[in-house]
């Protein structure tokens, strides 16, 4: 899991080396990436049924696309018993609050969504701070290297 946020700071930082942009992790702390669209045009040209331009998108799953909040969240639940308690709440809770939010598409009244996407935001900023100081204090714990700024703040670093 600490791998998949700090592939999402990475994301960050190539945003900011490419974009000359900066997003602050305070407003987003985690970054997806989507998968990419491939879009096929045909054009059929015939005299006795006439001319045709059919377009097909179709979406590439990669690696990098198929690990978002939702699959960070599922996997912290399947495997529940290797994490904090703490997170695993994060999870669930994360989890009931995403199939709510305004990003998913789903129906629902304007009320709950914009609660709904207050605490979507608010969790997936309280898991990734709970993976980033879970991580450095077993590996303190452990005797490996850690970065005691991320264990004071949970706020990843590169």
């Amino acid at each position: 899991m600490y791998a998949t946020i700090i592939h999402s700071e990475y994301v960050r930082h190539f945003i900011e080396l490419t974009d000359k942009r900066t997003i602050p992790f305070e407003e987003t702390p985690f970054l997806e990436i989507t998968p990419t669209h491939k879009e096929t045009t045909t054009f059929n040209i015939s005299k006795a049924n006439g001319s045709s331009v059919t377009r097909k998108t179709e979406e590439i799953e990669t690696p990098i696309s198929q690990f978002n909040k939702k699959e960070l969240c599922d996997y912290i639940i399947s495997n529940g018993s290797l994490g904090s308690q703490k997170l695993l709440k994060l999870a669930v809770a994360y989890r009931f609050a995403a199939d709510h939010y305004s990003g998913n598409g789903s129906g629902g009244s304007i009320d709950v969504k914009d609660i709904a996407d207050e605490e979507e935001f608010r969790m997936i900023k309280d898991i990734v701070v709970a993976i980033v100081q879970d991580y450095n204090l077993l590996r303190k714990e452990l005797k490996l290297d850690y970065n005691e700024n991320e264990i004071k703040t949970g706020i990843p670093e590169l």
